[in-house]
């Protein structure tokens, strides 16, 4: 097994972690691009790249609320966290340089952080925090094992429906919750969410740690 197609898995599966974590649910994930056959039956539904399709959220208030602004921000963070675990994968630093070799994540991570920042130099200095989330998000080693069994997963069957991805979502976190003997919450969670308390937040991970932004 060649270790591109390895990294290729690990980029889905960051993807798949943080989509079902920020529910955005998975569609369709794939280690090949998708064939065109898949356009019309995805209708409607987000891709955040070429191998993965989310199912949208529905927000009721319009550009500019607060809860249109924390989806696009939890966007970003779905398109963020596939080259984000490819590249810990990899064993490269994150950096804005490197995450905009994935050409795909990139333009989606941009156009859903403009929503919730301007494009000067704030919005910039923003967007590189981002990707300092990212980095800390898939680095945790309950989301190491997430995103390792995602990737086990589609480089034995090549493709995940949305039903399989949830299943697997759900096996993974009953073995951590029987390990730390306490539930855990089945969602990720939302830095800007009215709802967020400490269960939801594995406060070993601090979302602004710096990362490593050559």
């Amino acid at each position: 097994m060649s270790q591109q197609l390895e990294a290729q898995a690990w980029h889905v599966a960051g993807h798949a972690y943080a989509a079902i974590g920020f529910q955005f649910p998975v569609f369709r994930l794939s280690l090949d691009e998708f064939p065109d056959s898949i356009f019309e039956e995805a209708r409607g539904k987000q891709w955040i790249d070429e191998r993965t399709i989310v199912e949208p959220r529905e927000v009721r208030l319009p550009p500019g609320t607060s809860e249109h602004t924390r989806m696009m921000d939890n966007l970003t963070a779905v398109a963020l966290c596939g080259p984000a675990s490819e590249l810990q994968f990899r064993g490269e630093p994150c950096s804005i340089a490197r995450v905009q070799q994935f050409p795909f994540d990139w333009q989606l991570a941009t156009e859903s952080h403009s929503y919730v920042w301007s494009d000067g130099d704030f919005g910039q200095h923003m967007l590189e925090r981002q990707i300092a989330r990212a980095a800390v998000y898939v680095s945790h080693a309950n989301t190491v094992e997430m995103i390792q069994a995602f990737a086990l997963y589609l480089l034995e069957h090549g493709s995940m429906s949305g039903e399989e991805s949830q299943s697997l979502w759900d096996e993974v976190k009953s073995r951590q919750e029987a390990r730390a003997n306490r539930p855990i919450n089945r969602r990720l969670f939302d830095l800007y969410s009215d709802e967020t308390h400490e269960e939801w937040v594995d406060t070993s991970v601090d979302p602004d740690e710096d990362c490593d932004m050559e």
